[in-house]
């Protein structure tokens, strides 16, 4: 298992909201243009500033030029391994746009690149995603896979469904393909 992964097991110790199937998928580089921070997971659950930059970047949308999906993405990027909920990282709030162009006052543009990615599914509300990322964490073990890259990205389709029973979120994590 890479470093890079975050094991969330301190997080949540409840119900399994992973979904059970897991894929494997090839994905075109994508362009995201919208917000950059740099904190640690105890500071952004404490000052709930990616909420603040998820409803910020909805309410802004209108100003990105080129917009290809209605949802938003969180990229969560790590410096190395070692990381723990007091490691700062950058965690990367936007919407995917066809080409990078002109970003609006205040935002930033970033790619996520192409590669071969698991992309598990969170079933339940966002507030319990943290037993998703210790499933996916177990998976990856049992199943002798690494994360290739010190980052994952979620998709978030509908930000005001996210505490919903029925929201789904999709997570990705870049890993080598298979043989």
């Amino acid at each position: 298992m890479s470093a890079h992964f975050r094991d969330w097991t301190w997080f949540w110790r409840g119900t399994n909201v992973l979904a059970e199937e897991v894929q494997a998928i090839d994905r075109p580089e994508k362009h995201l243009v919208g917000f950059r921070i740099r904190a640690t997971l105890n500071e952004i659950l404490k000052s709930k500033v990616v909420h603040r930059l998820r409803q910020e970047l909805a309410s802004r949308a209108g100003e990105i030029a080129g917009k290809t999906e209605d949802g938003i993405y969180l990229v969560q990027v790590y410096d190395g391994p070692g990381w723990t909920p007091n490691t700062p990282f950058t965690h990367v709030v936007g919407k995917a746009v066809d080409r990078l162009g002109a970003v609006p006052t205040g935002m930033t543009a970033h790619t996520i690149p192409a590669g071969h990615f698991l992309r598990f599914e969170h079933k339940g509300p966002e507030s319990r995603i943290g037993g998703s990322y210790a499933a996916m964490n177990a998976w990856m073990k049992d199943n002798q896979r690494e994360q290739c890259a010190p980052f994952d990205f979620e998709y978030w389709g509908d930000i005001a469904k996210l505490e919903a029973p029925d929201s789904t979120i999709g997570i990705h994590l870049p890993v080598r393909a298979s043989a």
